[in-house]
């Protein structure tokens, strides 16, 4: 059964409906009347329909008011409009509010009102069904969006512990150099405070002398306290920060932990007209660190000596770029193809072959480029741009 509801206040026009309806095709209607806007909201609250039949012309209401209103009290039922007059404009506008359909008084026939009254509900139900599934892919959507948001955030924590243990790991294996070169300044302090000390006590006021010896102590302090600075600054697990850096400073700072901890002479050749950049500062002193150490290791397997690198930077076309080059005994082109994979190491059995590897992503990171090639002769070049766009000039 087909339950209709007919908001009409004419008996004659109802009575109508009822004939009509009767008289179709295959009829299976239930037919419930109301007079009145207000009535007919309030069954439509009561009770669930299949279909309404609305008049636009109420008691208590007129116009295309009394559609809206009918919409927005049940939203999944079927209206079709009964009009006396056949004008576009309303048509097109009760459709915009929801109506299936609008049915002209005079011009309808029963099964031509029964075919309408059997569309508007299938139609219906076919916008609710579309608007269910829209709204399941929807929330599938927002779902998965959240899940990959999730999975990018976690794979960029991994890869930022990743980077750090590197870091970890790089400083384990310099850490004999570098606590040479920190015992160095520590010693220095001790003896010049030693001779402040001798001085006092044999009450040799020479201010001068003092003056000087404190002056040194105050000079090896601070070379001690740039020593841990440098080390804090690649032991820290922060998260990725960018900001204008000197991409020089960050190749000079590099190589001050380099030379000491791997016994190695590093020549610097390095544009200094060189703008500053953007960039994660302790990010690519980790880049210039595991390149030098790869450098170095390969010349010590290869028994060169002296242990000798160079490093370079400078600007061409769009891109900054840093090259740091070796005299070891090189590689052949098919594990040069591999250098930067994970895993692989040309220099040491222990080792882990994840240093190239995270350079790799950290450059690409800042929309630039990690390279490798064979010099002529021996040895490698490795290098890795920076593109100009991510630079901030100095102002």
């Amino acid at each position: 059964m087909v339950n209709i509801l007919v908001i009409e206040d004419s008996e004659l026009q109802v009575s109508l409906i009822t004939d009509m309806l009767n008289e179709a095709k295959n009829s299976d209607f239930s037919i419930a009347n109301f007079g009145t806007l207000e009535e007919g909201l309030n069954a439509l609250r009561q009770s669930e329909f299949d279909a309404v039949l609305l008049d636009l012309s109420l008691p208590d209401s007129s116009g295309l008011e009394s559609c809206q209103r009918v919409c927005e009290t049940s939203p999944r039922t079927p209206i079709v409009i009964l009009s006396g007059t056949d004008d576009e404009a309303t048509v097109v506008e009760a459709q915009r509010l929801g109506a299936e359909d609008y049915l002209v008084k005079g011009e309808i026939g029963s099964d031509l009102l029964a075919r309408s009254i059997r569309y508007s509900i299938a139609r219906k139900k076919a916008e609710l069904r579309l608007k269910t599934a829209n709204d399941e892919l929807e929330l599938r959507v927002e779902e998965r969006t959240r899940e990959l948001s999730r999975m990018k955030d976690e794979a960029a924590q991994r890869q930022q512990e990743l980077a750090h243990a590197s870091r970890l790991a790089t400083l384990g294996e310099m850490a004999s150099g570098l606590a040479h070169e920190l015992n160095q300044p520590l010693m220095a302090i001790i003896g010049y405070t030693d001779h402040c000390i001798q001085a006092i006590e044999n009450n040799r006021n020479d201010p001068e002398k003092m003056t000087t010896l404190l002056h040194d102590t105050s000079r090896e302090a601070k070379r001690a306290g740039a020593i841990i600075k440098r080390l804090r600054r690649l032991i820290n697990k922060s998260t990725t920060s960018r900001e204008t850096s000197d991409l020089n400073e960050i190749v000079r700072e590099s190589a001050e932990l380099l030379k000491p901890a791997m016994d190695v002479e590093i020549s610097l050749e390095l544009d200094e007209k060189l703008p500053k950049a953007m960039v994660d500062r302790i990010q690519l002193q980790q880049v210039v660190m595991n390149l030098g150490q790869n450098a170095i290791q390969a010349m010590e397997l290869g028994d060169v000596q002296p242990v000798r690198l160079k490093i370079l930077s400078g600007q061409s076309g769009e891109d900054l770029f840093v090259e740091v080059v070796d005299s070891g005994p090189g590689l052949d082109p098919e594990n040069i193809e591999r250098l930067f994979d994970p895993f692989f190491t040309r220099n040491k059995p222990e080792g882990l072959g994840l240093g190239l590897a995270i350079s790799k992503k950290i450059v690409e990171a800042h929309d630039g480029e990690l390279t490798v090639k064979s010099n002529e002769g021996h040895g490698l070049t490795f290098r890795f741009t920076i593109p100009v766009a991510a630079v901030a000039h100095a102002t």
